[in-house]
Protein backbone atom coordinates (compact mmCIF):
# COMPACT_ATOMS: atom_id res chain seq x y z
CA UNK A 1 0.00 0.00 0.00
CA UNK A 2 1.41 3.19 -1.18
CA UNK A 3 -0.03 7.24 -0.20
CA UNK A 4 0.76 9.67 -3.30
CA UNK A 5 -0.22 13.24 -3.72
CA UNK A 6 -0.35 16.12 -2.46
CA UNK A 7 -0.01 16.04 1.40
CA UNK A 8 -1.71 18.77 3.33
CA UNK A 9 -1.79 16.23 6.35
CA UNK A 10 0.27 14.31 7.70
CA UNK A 11 0.99 11.20 5.81
CA UNK A 12 0.97 9.43 8.64
CA UNK A 13 -2.42 10.74 9.68
CA UNK A 14 -3.49 9.43 6.62
CA UNK A 15 -2.04 5.61 6.95
CA UNK A 16 -3.94 5.10 10.14
CA UNK A 17 -6.63 4.86 8.54
CA UNK A 18 -6.14 2.34 5.77
CA UNK A 19 -8.19 -0.24 6.27
CA UNK A 20 -6.35 -2.72 4.07
CA UNK A 21 -3.50 -4.51 4.73
CA UNK A 22 -0.44 -7.13 3.82
CA UNK A 23 -1.79 -10.27 3.76
CA UNK A 24 -5.59 -9.66 3.25
CA UNK A 25 -7.55 -11.13 0.73
CA UNK A 26 -8.24 -8.40 -2.04
CA UNK A 27 -11.44 -6.32 -0.64
CA UNK A 28 -13.12 -3.61 -3.25
CA UNK A 29 -15.38 -2.44 0.00
CA UNK A 30 -12.42 -1.96 2.26
CA UNK A 31 -10.50 0.46 -0.59
CA UNK A 32 -14.17 2.47 -0.84
CA UNK A 33 -14.38 2.79 2.86
CA UNK A 34 -10.14 3.78 2.88
CA UNK A 35 -10.87 6.57 0.32
CA UNK A 36 -13.91 7.58 2.33
CA UNK A 37 -12.25 7.43 5.86
CA UNK A 38 -9.34 9.63 3.76
CA UNK A 39 -11.59 11.68 2.42
CA UNK A 40 -13.32 12.81 5.55
CA UNK A 41 -10.07 13.77 7.52
CA UNK A 42 -9.35 15.73 4.86
CA UNK A 43 -12.55 17.34 4.99
CA UNK A 44 -11.93 18.03 8.91
CA UNK A 45 -9.38 20.87 7.73
CA UNK A 46 -11.31 22.56 5.00
CA UNK A 47 -10.41 20.32 1.79
CA UNK A 48 -14.14 19.51 1.19
CA UNK A 49 -13.60 18.54 -2.42
CA UNK A 50 -10.94 16.18 -2.22
CA UNK A 51 -10.48 13.69 -4.43
CA UNK A 52 -9.04 10.18 -3.23
CA UNK A 53 -8.39 7.78 -6.15
CA UNK A 54 -6.99 4.03 -5.81
CA UNK A 55 -4.87 2.66 -8.46
CA UNK A 56 -4.71 -1.06 -8.11
CA UNK A 57 -1.69 -2.89 -10.30
CA UNK A 58 -2.08 -6.93 -10.11
CA UNK A 59 1.17 -9.15 -10.44
CA UNK A 60 -0.77 -12.26 -12.03
CA UNK A 61 2.59 -14.62 -10.85
CA UNK A 62 2.68 -13.81 -7.01
CA UNK A 63 -1.04 -13.53 -7.15
CA UNK A 64 -0.85 -9.45 -5.54
CA UNK A 65 -1.97 -6.40 -5.52
CA UNK A 66 -0.63 -3.38 -4.98
CA UNK A 67 -2.49 -0.49 -4.32
CA UNK A 68 -2.06 2.97 -4.27
CA UNK A 69 -3.84 5.98 -3.32
CA UNK A 70 -3.85 9.29 -4.85
CA UNK A 71 -4.73 12.23 -3.28
CA UNK A 72 -5.80 15.62 -4.47
CA UNK A 73 -6.95 17.92 -1.79
CA UNK A 74 -8.05 20.25 -4.51
CA UNK A 75 -9.06 23.98 -2.80
CA UNK A 76 -9.93 24.97 0.94
CA UNK A 77 -13.59 25.60 1.29
CA UNK A 78 -14.71 28.25 3.23
CA UNK A 79 -18.47 28.86 4.45
CA UNK A 80 -20.51 31.93 2.81
CA UNK A 81 -23.53 31.65 4.52
CA UNK A 82 -25.41 29.08 6.83
CA UNK A 83 -29.11 28.46 6.42
CA UNK A 84 -31.90 27.33 8.58
CA UNK A 85 -34.98 26.06 7.18
CA UNK A 86 -37.88 24.28 8.53
CA UNK A 87 -38.34 26.34 11.87
CA UNK A 88 -41.16 28.69 12.78
CA UNK A 89 -41.14 29.09 16.66
CA UNK A 90 -37.11 29.17 17.14
CA UNK A 91 -35.27 31.99 17.51
CA UNK A 92 -32.65 32.42 14.84
CA UNK A 93 -30.17 32.75 17.41
CA UNK A 94 -31.39 30.09 19.42
CA UNK A 95 -30.04 27.55 16.98
CA UNK A 96 -26.57 29.55 15.55
CA UNK A 97 -25.32 29.55 19.32
CA UNK A 98 -25.24 25.99 18.60
CA UNK A 99 -23.46 25.69 15.21
CA UNK A 100 -19.55 24.58 15.83
CA UNK A 101 -19.50 25.49 11.92
CA UNK A 102 -19.28 29.27 11.82
CA UNK A 103 -19.56 31.71 8.72
CA UNK A 104 -16.58 32.72 6.94
CA UNK A 105 -14.38 29.59 8.64
CA UNK A 106 -12.84 26.88 6.48
CA UNK A 107 -15.88 24.10 6.18
CA UNK A 108 -14.85 21.24 8.42
CA UNK A 109 -16.88 17.86 8.55
CA UNK A 110 -16.28 17.26 12.26
CA UNK A 111 -17.96 20.84 12.95
CA UNK A 112 -20.58 19.67 11.16
CA UNK A 113 -21.17 17.11 12.39
CA UNK A 114 -20.92 18.22 16.13
CA UNK A 115 -23.04 21.61 15.07
CA UNK A 116 -25.77 18.13 14.24
CA UNK A 117 -25.49 17.04 17.42
CA UNK A 118 -25.85 20.37 19.17
CA UNK A 119 -28.43 21.21 17.61
CA UNK A 120 -30.47 17.83 18.18
CA UNK A 121 -30.26 18.02 21.95
CA UNK A 122 -32.63 20.89 22.63
CA UNK A 123 -35.44 19.26 23.73
CA UNK A 124 -37.45 21.29 20.91
CA UNK A 125 -35.75 19.58 18.18
CA UNK A 126 -36.87 16.63 16.46
CA UNK A 127 -34.29 15.70 13.57
CA UNK A 128 -31.49 18.00 11.94
CA UNK A 129 -29.80 16.95 8.56
CA UNK A 130 -27.80 19.34 6.34
CA UNK A 131 -26.29 19.51 2.89
CA UNK A 132 -23.36 21.92 1.50
CA UNK A 133 -24.11 23.82 -1.84
CA UNK A 134 -20.85 25.24 -3.56
CA UNK A 135 -21.38 29.06 -4.44
CA UNK A 136 -21.76 29.36 -8.04
CA UNK A 137 -18.86 31.19 -9.70
CA UNK A 138 -16.79 30.16 -6.95
CA UNK A 139 -14.60 27.63 -6.17
CA UNK A 140 -14.06 27.61 -2.47
CA UNK A 141 -17.45 29.19 -1.20
CA UNK A 142 -20.27 26.81 0.11
CA UNK A 143 -23.51 27.25 2.03
CA UNK A 144 -24.44 25.50 4.33
CA UNK A 145 -28.27 24.26 4.43
CA UNK A 146 -29.55 23.14 7.31
CA UNK A 147 -32.97 21.74 7.60
CA UNK A 148 -34.87 21.26 11.49
CA UNK A 149 -38.02 19.13 12.02
CA UNK A 150 -39.26 20.98 15.55
CA UNK A 151 -40.78 18.52 18.29
CA UNK A 152 -43.04 19.49 20.68
CA UNK A 153 -41.70 22.37 22.94
CA UNK A 154 -44.04 21.62 26.05
CA UNK A 155 -46.11 19.43 27.84
CA UNK A 156 -48.65 19.95 30.63
CA UNK A 157 -50.79 18.13 32.86
CA UNK A 158 -53.40 18.27 35.53
CA UNK A 159 -56.22 16.54 37.61
CA UNK A 160 -58.61 16.90 39.97
CA UNK A 161 -60.02 14.54 42.85
CA UNK A 162 -61.27 13.93 46.00
CA UNK A 163 -60.23 12.36 49.36
CA UNK A 164 -62.26 11.96 52.89
CA UNK A 165 -59.08 13.87 54.70
CA UNK A 166 -58.00 16.06 51.58
CA UNK A 167 -61.23 16.98 50.37
CA UNK A 168 -60.97 18.35 47.37
CA UNK A 169 -57.10 17.83 45.51
CA UNK A 170 -56.42 20.24 42.69
CA UNK A 171 -53.10 19.24 40.89
CA UNK A 172 -50.99 21.10 37.74
CA UNK A 173 -48.30 21.08 35.68
CA UNK A 174 -46.65 23.02 33.00
CA UNK A 175 -43.19 22.93 31.44
CA UNK A 176 -42.55 24.48 27.96
CA UNK A 177 -38.71 24.29 26.75
CA UNK A 178 -38.32 26.91 23.84
CA UNK A 179 -40.28 30.09 26.01
CA UNK A 180 -41.24 32.57 23.26
CA UNK A 181 -38.92 31.13 21.16
CA UNK A 182 -36.18 31.91 22.89
CA UNK A 183 -34.38 28.80 23.70
CA UNK A 184 -35.06 29.21 27.94
CA UNK A 185 -37.45 26.97 29.69
CA UNK A 186 -39.99 27.45 32.34
CA UNK A 187 -41.96 25.23 34.56
CA UNK A 188 -44.72 25.32 36.78
CA UNK A 189 -46.21 23.06 39.50
CA UNK A 190 -48.96 23.31 41.84
CA UNK A 191 -50.55 20.73 43.98
CA UNK A 192 -53.35 21.73 46.22
CA UNK A 193 -55.46 20.32 49.25
CA UNK A 194 -57.01 20.95 52.13
CA UNK A 195 -53.70 19.99 54.25
CA UNK A 196 -51.30 19.57 51.60
CA UNK A 197 -50.04 22.92 49.27
CA UNK A 198 -47.23 22.61 47.00
CA UNK A 199 -45.97 25.56 44.33
CA UNK A 200 -42.97 25.45 42.51
CA UNK A 201 -41.97 27.69 39.77
CA UNK A 202 -38.32 27.43 37.51
CA UNK A 203 -36.52 29.25 35.37
CA UNK A 204 -33.43 28.04 33.00
CA UNK A 205 -31.71 30.41 30.48
CA UNK A 206 -29.16 28.12 29.34
CA UNK A 207 -26.94 31.21 27.60
CA UNK A 208 -27.03 33.62 30.34
CA UNK A 209 -23.89 34.98 28.81
CA UNK A 210 -22.52 34.31 24.90
CA UNK A 211 -19.75 32.54 26.92
CA UNK A 212 -22.44 29.54 27.48
CA UNK A 213 -22.89 30.10 31.12
CA UNK A 214 -26.27 28.68 32.25
CA UNK A 215 -28.36 29.89 35.27
CA UNK A 216 -31.72 28.62 36.98
CA UNK A 217 -33.70 30.52 38.78
CA UNK A 218 -36.10 28.20 41.12
CA UNK A 219 -38.98 29.48 43.84
CA UNK A 220 -40.21 26.80 45.82
CA UNK A 221 -43.42 26.82 49.13
CA UNK A 222 -44.54 23.98 50.46
CA UNK A 223 -47.55 23.95 53.58
CA UNK A 224 -48.03 20.35 54.88
CA UNK A 225 -50.54 19.80 57.50
CA UNK A 226 -51.39 16.78 59.22
CA UNK A 227 -52.52 17.66 62.49
CA UNK A 228 -55.90 16.06 61.19
CA UNK A 229 -53.69 12.79 60.17
CA UNK A 230 -53.86 9.46 62.31
CA UNK A 231 -50.16 9.56 61.30
CA UNK A 232 -49.06 12.14 63.01
CA UNK A 233 -49.01 15.40 64.86
CA UNK A 234 -46.69 17.88 62.43
CA UNK A 235 -47.12 20.69 60.36
CA UNK A 236 -44.16 22.56 57.84
CA UNK A 237 -44.40 25.95 56.06
CA UNK A 238 -41.38 25.70 53.76
CA UNK A 239 -40.25 28.80 51.44
CA UNK A 240 -37.27 28.18 49.27
CA UNK A 241 -35.35 30.29 46.61
CA UNK A 242 -32.18 29.35 44.57
CA UNK A 243 -29.92 29.73 42.22
CA UNK A 244 -27.62 27.03 40.18
CA UNK A 245 -25.09 28.44 37.11
CA UNK A 246 -23.10 26.08 34.90
CA UNK A 247 -19.87 26.81 33.08
CA UNK A 248 -18.87 24.83 30.44
CA UNK A 249 -15.21 23.42 30.99
CA UNK A 250 -14.46 21.34 27.40
CA UNK A 251 -17.25 20.80 24.82
CA UNK A 252 -18.88 17.96 27.10
CA UNK A 253 -17.97 18.80 30.82
CA UNK A 254 -19.29 21.05 32.71
CA UNK A 255 -19.77 22.14 36.58
CA UNK A 256 -22.76 23.75 38.43
CA UNK A 257 -22.51 25.57 41.28
CA UNK A 258 -25.29 27.22 43.07
CA UNK A 259 -26.81 28.95 46.33
CA UNK A 260 -30.36 28.23 47.85
CA UNK A 261 -32.12 29.81 51.21
CA UNK A 262 -34.86 28.16 52.61
CA UNK A 263 -37.00 29.55 55.49
CA UNK A 264 -38.64 27.18 57.32
CA UNK A 265 -41.08 26.84 60.18
CA UNK A 266 -42.37 23.35 61.99
CA UNK A 267 -45.10 23.02 64.48
CA UNK A 268 -45.81 20.41 66.72
CA UNK A 269 -48.37 20.04 69.48
CA UNK A 270 -49.07 17.88 72.31
CA UNK A 271 -50.04 14.95 70.37
CA UNK A 272 -47.16 14.94 68.31
CA UNK A 273 -44.26 12.31 68.99
CA UNK A 274 -41.54 13.22 71.94
CA UNK A 275 -38.95 13.30 69.54
CA UNK A 276 -40.75 15.73 67.23
CA UNK A 277 -41.58 17.94 70.03
CA UNK A 278 -37.85 18.01 71.81
CA UNK A 279 -36.52 18.13 68.25
CA UNK A 280 -38.21 21.57 67.38
CA UNK A 281 -37.92 23.19 71.08
CA UNK A 282 -34.26 22.62 70.92
CA UNK A 283 -33.54 23.94 66.91
CA UNK A 284 -34.25 27.34 65.75
CA UNK A 285 -36.43 30.31 66.84
CA UNK A 286 -38.77 28.47 68.97
CA UNK A 287 -42.08 29.56 70.27
CA UNK A 288 -45.50 28.27 71.91
CA UNK A 289 -48.72 29.67 70.71
CA UNK A 290 -51.73 28.42 72.45
CA UNK A 291 -55.09 27.28 70.20
CA UNK A 292 -59.02 27.64 71.14
CA UNK A 293 -60.25 25.11 68.14
CA UNK A 294 -63.51 25.62 69.51
CA UNK A 295 -64.07 29.08 69.96
CA UNK A 296 -65.30 28.98 73.56
CA UNK A 297 -61.99 31.09 75.23
CA UNK A 298 -60.75 27.88 76.71
CA UNK A 299 -57.33 26.91 75.27
CA UNK A 300 -57.64 23.62 74.00
CA UNK A 301 -54.06 22.75 72.93
CA UNK A 302 -50.84 24.29 72.65
CA UNK A 303 -48.69 24.07 69.82
CA UNK A 304 -45.09 24.50 70.19
CA UNK A 305 -43.23 25.78 66.93
CA UNK A 306 -39.56 26.77 65.80
CA UNK A 307 -38.51 29.07 62.78
CA UNK A 308 -35.45 29.02 61.29
CA UNK A 309 -33.35 29.27 57.77
CA UNK A 310 -30.61 27.35 56.28
CA UNK A 311 -28.40 28.26 53.15
CA UNK A 312 -27.40 25.30 51.05
CA UNK A 313 -24.47 25.11 48.90
CA UNK A 314 -24.05 22.88 45.38
CA UNK A 315 -20.97 22.21 43.41
CA UNK A 316 -21.28 19.51 40.39
CA UNK A 317 -19.86 18.47 37.59
CA UNK A 318 -21.06 16.48 34.40
CA UNK A 319 -19.81 14.84 31.51
CA UNK A 320 -22.03 14.57 28.74
CA UNK A 321 -21.66 13.40 25.33
CA UNK A 322 -25.11 12.21 23.97
CA UNK A 323 -26.19 12.72 20.74
CA UNK A 324 -29.51 13.30 21.99
CA UNK A 325 -31.27 14.69 25.32
CA UNK A 326 -33.82 12.88 24.56
CA UNK A 327 -33.78 9.07 23.30
CA UNK A 328 -30.26 9.01 22.62
CA UNK A 329 -28.52 6.47 20.39
CA UNK A 330 -25.06 7.11 20.79
CA UNK A 331 -22.75 8.74 22.96
CA UNK A 332 -19.10 8.85 23.87
CA UNK A 333 -17.43 6.76 26.23
CA UNK A 334 -16.01 8.88 29.66
CA UNK A 335 -11.73 9.17 28.84
CA UNK A 336 -9.66 7.25 31.37
CA UNK A 337 -6.20 7.59 31.77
Amino acid sequence: MKIAGTMVVPEASLRRLLLVAHGQTFSRKLITQTQDLISYRLGEDGYAFAKIDPVTTANDQTKEVAVTFFVDPGSRAYVRHINFHGTTGINDVVMRREMRQLEGGTLSNQALERSKERLQRLPFIEKVDYETNPVPGSADLVDVDVTVKEGLPGQFGGGIGYSESQSIILNGNFVHSNFMGTGQRIAMEINSGRYSKVYSFTHTDPYRSIDGISRQLSLTYRDITQFVSASSDFSTKTLAAGVDYGYPLTEYQFIHFGLSLQDSELLTSEGSANEARDWVRQNGSTFARPVDQDGNGVDDFIIFGSKFSTIEATLGWAYDTRNRTIFPTAARAIPCS
